[in-house]
């Protein structure tokens, strides 16, 4: 019986280090299991980090693309504005170009007409001149008034 209970314990004893070895082979895959949760942890934050980024970027170029917009909007606002301003100043200046010009043609008138006038008063003035002889100067001699 020595020899079953020497030789059950030398099979216990087989065991208990065939346990040992196993519990160390696992101890070090649950370590490199460990290392590799830490990793992907890392890689995970990593990741949600550049995910937060490259959103943030596209906020901003979305952003960025809506001020453009804006920016393009204005302009081409401001731009009928000033073509409505000019417009509006060409017309200002087309009227008071009529306005001149109607001024002028009536100057023109009035100029023609006067020169008309004065040609006719001339004309008559020259056949009065023309057909009245020169008369001897009269002298105002007054009669000495008379008695009675």
């Amino acid at each position: 019986m020595r020899d079953a209970a020497l030789a059950h314990a030398e099979a216990v004893e087989n065991e208990a280090r065939d346990l040992r070895s196993r519990a160390s082979d696992l101890a070090g895959q649950v370590t490199a299991a460990l290392a590799r949760a830490e990793a992907a942890e890392r890689d995970a934050a990593q990741a949600s980090d550049a995910r937060d980024a490259a959103r943030s970027a596209a906020e901003l170029a979305g952003v960025r693309q809506a001020g453009e917009e804006a920016l393009t909007a204005a302009r081409e606002q401001a731009a009928r504005e000033v073509a409505a301003v000019q417009a509006a100043c060409q017309a200002q200046v087309d009227a008071a170009r009529s306005l001149a010009d109607a001024a002028i043609a009536r100057a023109e008138r009035a100029e023609a007409a006067l020169d008309a006038e004065r040609a006719e008063r001339r004309a008559l003035t020259d056949k009065l001149t023309a057909t009245v002889p020169a008369q001897p100067a009269r002298t105002k001699a007054r009669n000495a008034p008379t008695e009675k």
